[in-house]
């Protein structure tokens, strides 16, 4: 019995056969001829240990804006604040003056009202006169034959007028209408308009 024929191994196909010769590369891991995927790092990623520890970029921005923007309000705020107190200040000036002002027309109409009043204790009439003149008298405890009386001019023509012999009058020019000037050797008593507005005077310094 004949032997079976033994078939002639095929060669390969053309391609194929050129690559034949090549073996599998095995310094990449279980003889595959594909390299594992490598990691690349880059340069300028950020080491994971940093970011880990320090806050993210964008905290830092906003920190520092935030410090910025409330500086800034700060400085406005002084400024809003001087500029009122400037204004203030102004203002309490300007109501001085308006008081001084108005503290001098006081004082005008003030000074008029008494120059009235004083005017009105002393009237010129030859009654009142007389009656002014005996109270001196009184106070100084003499009888008018030994007193000196200066009385204005017109006073004293008046004064006259009464039949007044008592009494030694010298026209004075000095002595204001309406007041006196009663002499008993070293002592004098005065009364007018001229002294009330001085014992007035006195008594608003002593104010």
């Amino acid at each position: 019995m004949a032997e079976p024929a033994v078939p002639e191994p095929r060669q390969p196909f053309g391609p194929i056969a050129r690559f034949a010769d090549f073996c599998r590369d095995t310094r990449f891991g279980g003889g595959s001829a594909f390299r594992p995927l490598v990691r690349i790092e880059s340069d300028h990623a950020p080491a994971r240990g940093d970011e880990a520890d320090g806050p993210p970029p964008h905290q830092s921005a906003w920190e520092a804006g935030h410090a910025a923007g409330y500086a800034a309000a700060e400085r406005l705020g002084e400024e809003r604040l001087a500029a009122e107190r400037r204004a203030c200040a102004d203002l309490r000036l300007a109501f001085r003056a308006l008081d001084l002002c108005a503290q001098d027309v006081l004082a005008e109409k003030l000074a008029a009202t008494v120059e009235q009043l004083c005017a009105d204790l002393f009237p010129v009439d030859a009654d009142s006169l007389r009656n002014r003149c005996r109270e001196a008298a009184a106070l100084i405890g003499a009888v008018p034959a030994s007193l000196v009386l200066h009385l204005h001019p017109e006073d004293a023509e008046l004064f006259a007028d009464a039949d007044e012999s008592d009494w030694q009058v010298v026209p004075d020019p000095a002595v204001a209408r309406g007041g006196l000037l009663l002499r008993s050797g070293e002592t004098a008593v005065s009364c007018g308009v001229d002294e009330l507005r001085a014992c007035i005077r006195s008594a608003f310094a002593a104010c």
